[in-house]
């Protein structure tokens, strides 16, 4: 079954309804919806290394706009590498019953992995 949307200024959509007030089914005849300036939207699964961006209109469809997904900043990359807050107090909890250095081999191998930048005067190297 064809869906039916509007194009909202914060550029979500706003579906058809199917009852209006004193009309039942209203919204499964499509010249009712269309008179009412709704659009059939397409799904379009997005194509690989790409994300939904928006919608837009194109030949009387409603199409979602694909950008393409960007790199992860090193940053981004480097908080990703280390475990979860729990995961890491369980190591640490671990070392400090057993005597072993856990958390601390795993805490240098993401260091050594993505070294912390460099500044200089402002500037910073690996960023």
């Amino acid at each position: 079954m064809t869906e039916y949307a509007k194009i909202l200024e914060n550029g979500n959509l706003e579906y058809a309804p199917r009852d209006i007030p004193g009309v039942s089914n209203w919204g499964l005849n499509e010249a009712n919806v269309l008179a009412a300036g709704y659009l059939p939207v397409d799904s379009v699964v997005a194509p690989k290394g790409k994300q939904q961006a928006g919608w837009k209109i194109e030949n009387d469809r409603i199409v979602p706009v694909f950008t393409a997904i960007s790199e992860p900043s090193y940053l981004e990359l480097r908080r990703q590498a280390y475990p979860d807050i729990t995961d890491q107090l369980d190591m640490i909890y671990w070392d400090q019953v057993n005597g072993t250095n856990l958390w601390r081999k795993t805490i240098a191998a993401v260091k050594s992995k993505y070294p912390k930048p460099e500044t200089t005067e402002g500037n910073t190297k690996n960023a």
